[in-house]
C-alpha cells in the first residue's frame, strides 16, 4: 500500500465513522459534537479545532450523504426541518 492509498483508506474510515454516529443520532449532531465523540478535536492557544470533522461533513453534504440544517448534521435526506 502506498501513501496515497493509505490516506484514502483513512478518509474512508472517517467517513464511515461519521455516518455511523449520525445514524445512531437521528436527531442530528453539531460539528463539535461529532468531533468530540470521535476524538477529532483538539485544543490550541486560540481555541478548539474541529476542522477534520467539519471538512469531512461538508464533503458528505456535497455528495448528498449528509444533510445540514441550522448547523446540525443529519444522515442522508432525513427530515432536516426539525
Amino acid at each position: 500500500m502506498d501513501a496515497y492509498e493509505l490516506a484514502q483508506e483513512g478518509l474512508h474510515k472517517i467517513d464511515r465513522a461519521i455516518l455511523m454516529i449520525l445514524e445512531a443520532n437521528p436527531g442530528g449532531l453539531k460539528n463539535h459534537e461529532i468531533a468530540t465523540r470521535l476524538d477529532l478535536r483538539w485544543e490550541s492557544e486560540i481555541g478548539p479545532y474541529d476542522w477534520i470533522a467539519w471538512v469531512t461533513l461538508k464533503r458528505l453534504v456535497s455528495e448528498g450523504r449528509v444533510v445540514e440544517h441550522r448547523k446540525t448534521y443529519y444522515l442522508g435526506v432525513a427530515d432536516a426541518q426539525r
